[in-house]
């Protein structure tokens, strides 16, 4: 009996998208069910300092880092102006008082 090569079977599942909009493999990465259209990489808390700027050392997110499968891999915050317009930009380290909108995102090695 000839043996089956699955591999480019396991690569079409994982490069498939999950019902959260996330690639299946993505999924995998940050520890989210690509069976959950909910289950997604959040921002879950913004503190801002004193004079109005965030606090980006203390920003959280979930799944948080200690969760994900790829050692290496750093979250990334990204903002715009207006939500529906304009390129996602990586804030920069005192915030941008143009930024409104924010995302994060997370960057392979």
């Amino acid at each position: 009996m000839p043996t089956v090569d699955e591999y480019d079977a396991y690569e079409n599942a994982a490069k498939a998208k999950a019902a959260n909009g996330y690639k299946v493999w993505e999924c995998y990465l940050i520890d989210v069910s690509p069976n959950d259209k909910d289950d997604a990489l959040k921002i879950t808390a913004f503190p801002m300092k004193a004079d109005g700027t965030p606090d980006l050392d203390n920003l959280t997110f979930a799944p948080p880092q200690s969760r994900w499968r790829m050692p290496g891999a750093v979250p990334k915050l990204k903002g715009r102006a207006q939500l529906d317009a304009g390129e996602w930009q990586d804030v920069p380290a005192g915030g941008d008082p143009t930024m409104r909108f924010f995302k994060i995102e997370v960057v392979l090695p």
